[in-house]
C-alpha cells in the first residue's frame, strides 16, 4: 500500500507531504484546486511520462517520492520480492522507497531504494503495487483491442499469447523465405552467380584473422625504416661503438671499483651492483646489435604489403567492415548457394515445415482461445455482480469470443491468436446486447470500467487502486451505489479516490482536502487531512456548494453517519 507521498516543486505544489490510510482514501476540493495535479504527480512517481513543463516556475527540479509497504502475502507479494531480488535491490522492513526527479535541463532520474533505474523499469515495478484509473480511461473501452488485453490479463494467459505471437512471427519469416525461393529462376541464378563470384574472390584472397592489423604494423615499420635504423645505430654507438661509449665507461668504472673493493670491503656491494649493471648492459648491446644486423629495407615487401592491404580493404568494403565479417559472409554465402542450387528440394522441405508450424500454431491458439472463453465466463459473472451493486441491476454483460474461418475451414490466426474479443452490454431490461462503443452514457461506461477494473485487480492481487474522478457523469442514487461499491472494495484493497461526489467522500477512512491559495504573489496548491467539523463542512460544500447553512451541514452529518454504519 502507499503509505506516504512527498512532492516538491511540481506544478503549483511547492512542498507537500501526505500520509495515506489503509482502506479508503478520498481527495476532494473545489474545481481548479489542484486535484488533477496530485494525480499527475502520483502518475509521475509510478513511471509515467513527464515534461519539464511540470516543474514549478523558478525551480531547477521537481521531486516526487513515495513510501510503499509491500504486501505480506499473495501473488503481488511474491512478484515484488522476486522483481527486486532479480535486480539486486535490497529492502528492509517490507518497505520500498520510490523517487522520481524531473530536471529543468530535460534530464531526470528514477530511483528504487536509492538505486537508479530506467523509467520503464519503475513503471514495470509499480504496476505490481498499484493500478491507476485516469479520468478518461473508460473511453479505452471503445477500442476492442483493449478488450482482448483485459481478458488475457484476467485469464492469466499473457505468457501463452506472447508464445503464440512469437510462433506467428517465426511462421511469417518462413513464409517469406519460401516466397523468396519461389521467385523467378533468373533472379535466383543471378544471386547464385553473384555469390559464387564473391566466394571465389574471398577464397583466392584467403584473408587470415587480424591479417590487416599485422600487415599495417609491418608497413609502418618499413615506411619509417630510415628513421628507425638511424635511431638504432645511434643507440648502439652511444652504448658500445666508440671509446667514450657507455659500455666502455661502465667497464672502466667496474674495474676500478673492483680494485678499490679489494682494499676496502665496504665497497664490495656497490662493486657487485656495478658488475651486474655491466653484464645487463652487455646483454642489451648484444640484442641491439643483432636487431641492427637483421634490420633491412625491402621495397618489394613494402609494395606487396600495400597491394595486399588494398585488396583486403576492398573485400572489407563489400562484406565487412572487419575481416571476421568477411569470413562470416563467406560461410553464409556457401550455405546460401547450396540452398539456392537445391531450391526445389529445400522449398519442399520448407513447405512441409510451414504446414507443421501452422498446425502447431493453430493448436496453441486454440488453447489460448479456450483460456479466454473460460476467463470470459468468470469475468462476466464478476462484472455482472459489480454492475448490480452499481445501480445497473438490469444490465447484462457478455464477453464475445469469436473466430473467422478460412476457406480451408480452419480459424484464421494472427499475432494475438484466432479470437476476436469484444465486450457487449445491455444496460436496460429488454434491450439487446450491443458493443460498448454503442453506449452513449459516460456514466454507464464509467461503471462498466470500474466493474472490469475491480475484477482485474482481484485476479492480479494488486494491493492499491487509484481512481481519478471515476464518478464523471454520475450523481444521485448511482453515486451512492458507487460509494458503497468502493467502500466494499476497500475492505481488501487500499483505495485512493479523487471525487466530486459527497456520497463517495463520506465513505472514506481518510479524507484529504485539496486547496489553492496565494502566498507572496504565487499560487500554491496544498492539501490536508480533515476530520470532525472540517470534514462536515467539506461534505456540505460538495452537497450544495455552500457549507455555511445549517441545512447543508445537517445533511452532511446525516450522510457521514449513514456511511459510517456501512463500515
Amino acid at each position: 500500500m502507499l503509505e506516504n507521498l512527498h512532492i516538491e516543486n511540481y506544478a503549483l505544489i511547492e512542498r507537500l507531504e501526505l500520509d495515506f490510510a489503509r482502506g479508503m482514501n478520498t481527495l476532494t476540493g473545489e474545481t481548479g484546486a489542484g486535484k488533477s495535479i496530485l494525480a499527475g504527480a502520483l502518475n509521475v512517481l509510478l513511471g509515467g511520462k513527464a515534461t519539464t513543463g511540470a516543474i514549478r516556475k523558478g525551480a531547477e527540479q521537481a521531486v516526487v517520492s513515495g513510501s510503499f509497504l509491500l504486501p505480506s502475502s499473495g501473488d503481488a507479494a511474491s512478484a515484488c520480492r522476486d522483481w527486486l531480488d532479480e535486480r539486486g535491490i535490497e529492502f528492509e522492513e517490507e518497505r520500498v522507497i520510490l523517487r522520481r526527479v524531473l530536471k529543468s535541463t530535460g534530464k531526470g532520474n528514477s530511483f528504487i531504494q536509492g538505486s537508479i533505474v530506467p523509467r520503464q523499469q519503475l513503471a514495470e515495478f509499480t504496476s505490481i503495487l498499484i493500478d491507476m484509473h485516469g479520468q478518461h480511461e473508460h473511453q479505452s473501452l471503445f477500442n476492442i483491442q483493449h478488450h482482448r488485453r483485459f481478458i488475457d490479463s484476467y485469464s492469466a494467459c499473457d505468457d501463452l499469447r506472447e508464445s503464440v505471437q512469437r510462433d506467428f512471427l517465426f511462421l511469417n519469416e518462413k513464409k517469406e523465405e519460401l516466397e523468396s525461393l519461389l521467385n523467378d529462376e533468373r533472379d535466383r541464378q543471378e544471386e547464385i552467380d553473384y555469390l559464387n563470384f564473391s566466394i571465389k574472390d574471398i577464397q583466392e584472397l584467403d584473408p587470415q584473422p587480424d591479417e590487416d592489423t599485422e600487415l599495417d604494423k609491418e608497413r609502418q615499420k618499413l615506411q619509417q625504416y630510415e628513421q628507425l635504423f638511424a635511431n638504432v645505430e645511434k643507440a648502439y654507438d652511444a652504448l658500445h661503438d666508440n671509446e667514450a661509449s657507455a659500455y666502455g665507461l661502465v667497464y672502466s668504472g667496474m674495474s676500478a671499483l673492483a680494485a678499490a673493493a679489494e682494499i676496502d670491503p665496504q665497497l664490495k656491494e656497490n662493486s657487485e651492483r656495478l658488475e651486474s649493471l655491466y653484464y645487463e648492459l652487455e646483454d642489451v648491446v648484444a640484442q641491439i646489435s643483432g636487431y641492427k644486423d637483421d634490420l633491412n629495407y625491402d621495397p618489394q615487401r613494402l609494395e606487396f604489403i600495400e597491394e595486399r592491404l588494398a585488396e583486403l580493404s576492398r573485400v572489407k568494403r563489400k562484406h565487412g567492415p572487419r575481416l571476421s565479417d568477411v569470413r562470416d559472409f563467406l560461410e553464409q554465402a556457401q550455405i546460401k548457394v547450396q540452398q539456392l542450387e537445391n531450391a526445389d528440394d529445400y522449398s519442399q522441405r520448407l513447405e512441409k515445415e510451414i504446414r507443421e508450424l501452422e498446425q502447431a500454431l493453430i493448436e496453441k491458439a486454440k488453447r489460448l482461445s479456450t483460456a479466454r472463453k473460460e476467463g470470459g465466463k468468470k469475468l462476466e459473472e464478476q462484472v455482472q455482480q459489480s454492475l448490480q451493486a452499481l445501480s445497473m441491476k438490469k444490465a447484462r454483460f457478455r464477453v464475445s469470443v469469436t473466430q473467422k474461418m478460412s476457406d480451408r475451414g480452419i480459424p484464421v490466426c494472427g499475432a494475438t491468436g484466432i479470437d476476436r474479443v469484444e465486450f457487449l452490454l445491455s444496460a436496460n431490461e429488454g434491450e439487446s446486447l450491443k458493443p460498448l462503443r454503442s453506449i452513449a452514457s459516460g456514466g454507464e461506461l464509467s461503471r462498466v470500467m470500474l466493474a472490469i477494473k475491480t475484477a482485474l485487480a482481484e485476479s492480479d492481487d494488486i494491493p492499491t487502486l487509484v481512481f481519478d474522478e471515476i464518478d464523471s457523469g454520475i450523481g444521485g442514487e448511482v453515486g451512492r451505489a458507487l460509494g458503497e461499491h468502493l467502500r466494499s472494495l476497500s475492505r481488501s484493497k487500499q483505495i485512493l479516490c479523487i471525487t466530486h461526489l459527497a456520497s463517495i467522500a463520506s465513505h472514506a477512512d481518510a479524507h484529504i482536502k485539496v486547496m489553492k491559495n496565494e502566498q507572496n504573489g504565487r499560487t500554491i496548491t496544498s492539501a490536508e487531512h480533515i476530520q470532525a467539523d472540517a470534514r462536515v463542512e467539506e461534505v456540505a460544500r460538495m452537497l450544495s456548494g455552500d457549507s455555511s447553512t445549517q441545512a447543508s451541514l445537517e445533511h452532511a452529518r446525516q450522510l457521514l453517519a449513514s456511511a459510517s454504519k456501512i463500515r
